[in-house]
C-alpha cells in the first residue's frame, strides 16, 4: 500500500468518526478561558496576545485572541495555570483537568506599579451651597485596588482661612476592593465673603512600599443672607383711634393748665386787694 492511499484512508476514516481525535481519545482535557487587564479607568478589558501557560512535569502555552479568549488542550492532570501580559503582574490558578472535560477559568490581570490607580477617591457631593456660618457635608470614599489593603491618612484643605476644613477619622483601614468612608465638614465663618471656593481632599497610602498619593477637588458655595429690610405700614392702615385719644389728652392738659394758671393770677389779685385795704 502506498503511502498517499494509507493517508486518505486515514482521513476518509477520521471524517467518518472512526479515528477519534487527540482531544476525544480518553486522556486528554481542555482549560479554556479568558484574561481581561486593568485599564487606566480601572475597569476589566480583554487583553490580547497574553500568555497562557500550563505548568507540570511539562508546559503547555498558548496566546489569547483580541477578545482576551484562549483554549489549552492538555493531558488530564493537575497543572499551575498562568496567564501574563506585558505591563501586567501575572496571575495563577490551580487546576485539575479531567479526559473529555472542557475546564474554564478568568484571569484578572493589575497593572505593574500602577500607582496612579492603586487608591481610588470619590467625594460627593461636587458641589454644596451653604450659608455664613453653616457648615457643609460631604462624604469621602475611599478603596485600594491593589492586592494589599493598609492604613490610609486623609486630609483637606483650601486656600480660604475663613473656611474651616475637618475629615472624621483622618486615617481609616481599608481592605482589597472593599470601601472605606470618611466625612469632610466644611464650616463657613462668619467673615467669609460670598462666592465659590475650592476644596482639595488629600489621601495618602503606602502599599507594597510606595508611598501613593490621590487627591480630588469639591466646590463649595457660600451665600450671605440678606438683611431683612424694616416693613413699613402706610398711614391709612395704622390704627387712628389711639392717636386721636392722645391728641385730646394733650389738648385737655393744656386747658387745665391754662385754666389754672388764670385761677392762680385771680387768687393774687385778690390778695393784693385785700393787702391795700388793711393798710388803709
Amino acid at each position: 500500500m502506498t503511502k498517499s492511499r494509507l493517508l486518505s484512508i486515514l482521513l476518509a476514516l477520521l471524517i467518518l468518526g472512526v479515528v477519534p481525535s487527540a482531544y476525544a481519545s480518553g486522556n486528554m482535557g481542555r482549560i479554556s478561558g479568558e484574561v481581561l487587564g486593568r485599564d487606566e479607568l480601572g475597569n476589566f478589558v480583554p487583553l490580547n496576545n497574553a500568555v497562557v501557560e500550563a505548568s507540570a512535569y511539562r508546559t503547555y502555552s498558548t496566546t489569547s485572541g483580541k477578545d482576551g479568549t484562549f483554549i489549552l488542550e492538555v493531558p488530564a492532570g493537575g497543572y499551575v495555570v498562568t496567564a501574563s501580559a506585558k505591563g501586567y503582574l501575572p496571575s495563577s490558578h490551580q487546576v485539575l483537568t479531567e479526559e473529555g472535560v472542557e475546564l474554564k477559568i478568568s484571569f484578572l490581570l493589575d497593572r505593574q506599579r500602577d500607582v496612579g490607580r492603586a487608591v481610588a477617591l470619590n467625594v460627593t457631593p461636587k458641589s454644596a451651597t451653604v450659608k455664613v456660618g453653616e457648615e457643609a457635608m460631604y462624604s469621602v470614599d475611599v478603596s485600594v485596588i491593589g492586592y494589599e489593603g493598609g492604613e490610609v491618612a486623609l486630609s483637606a484643605f483650601t486656600e480660604t482661612r475663613e473656611i474651616g476644613l475637618e475629615v472624621t477619622p483622618s486615617k481609616i483601614q481599608v481592605s482589597p476592593y472593599s470601601i472605606g468612608n470618611a466625612i469632610l465638614k466644611a464650616t463657613a465663618s462668619q467673615q467669609v465673603k460670598a462666592g465659590f471656593y475650592v476644596l482639595t481632599v488629600q489621601v495618602r497610602a503606602s502599599i507594597e512600599g510606595i508611598e501613593l498619593l490621590r487627591t480630588e477637588r469639591v466646590q463649595l458655595q457660600v451665600e450671605v443672607p440678606e438683611t431683612p429690610a424694616t416693613p413699613t405700614v402706610p398711614l391709612s392702615e395704622l390704627d387712628s383711634a389711639p392717636y386721636i385719644y392722645g391728641l385730646v389728652g394733650v389738648v385737655l392738659v393744656a386747658v387745665l393748665a391754662a385754666a389754672w394758671k388764670k385761677r392762680t393770677r385771680s387768687f393774687e389779685a385778690c390778695l393784693e386787694i385785700t393787702k391795700i385795704r388793711a393798710a388803709i
